[in-house]
């Protein structure tokens, strides 16, 4: 099925409930084209990029026959991260902000809806924000369920890059949103970030 601005529209013929009392399965994905092996953008910075990057599934199980809607509530199989980065001392802009390290690939399974563990592909930069010459930048990106250690952020500046680092390592959780409010100054990052349901 593709999504049109929140409906769905089946792609071929009308599907109809079996006739009689027979109840019947119903699993959902987004975007319409995700493939066997579904990767992630590695730049996010547009819309479109973003929404085909957003891995999303429902499943309803043993519906009856009904005249109204089925409702469908899909849930993401991506993380979601959100930085916004904001020129501090010494820092007049704030041009790219990109993520590290991420794993970009993941197997699923269509006629399951099962999302398989992220795998590493060429490629493993996800941009956020980019050609900025403000003092204020931000952006968001979506990635598979996984761990990154080491350079996690790259924030490039008028007076040079920025990097967020965690040695131990940090969990992308799938369905969860991560807020990151970064300030960069001339000699150091100021950094506050939340975790919440998506």
């Amino acid at each position: 099925n593709t999504a049109i601005g929140g409906a769905m529209s089946a792609s071929s013929t009308q599907p109809y409930y079996p006739t009689g009392s027979t109840h019947i399965d119903i699993l959902a994905y987004s975007p319409a084209g995700a493939a066997e092996t579904f990767q992630v953008s590695d730049d996010q910075t547009s819309d479109a990029a973003y929404v085909n990057s957003d891995l999303m599934t429902v499943e309803v199980t043993d519906q009856a026959s009904q005249a109204a809607p089925v409702s469908l509530a899909f849930t993401h199989q991506m993380a979601k991260i959100l930085v916004t980065a904001t020129a501090g001392t010494g820092v007049s802009e704030i041009q790219t902000i990109t993520l590290k390290q991420v794993k970009r690939q993941v197997s699923f399974t269509h006629v399951t809806g099962s999302v398989g563990t992220a795998t590493a592909i060429t490629g493993t930069d996800v941009v956020l924000f980019k050609e900025g010459e403000t003092a204020t930048g931000s952006g968001a990106a979506v990635i598979p369920d996984q761990t990154i250690t080491g350079n996690v952020l790259e924030i490039v500046t008028d007076k040079g890059t920025a990097f967020y680092s965690v040695p131990s390592g940090k969990h992308f959780e799938k369905g969860k949103k991560y807020t990151v409010n970064v300030t960069v100054n001339g000699l150091a990052i100021g950094m506050t970030n939340t975790i919440t349901g998506w």
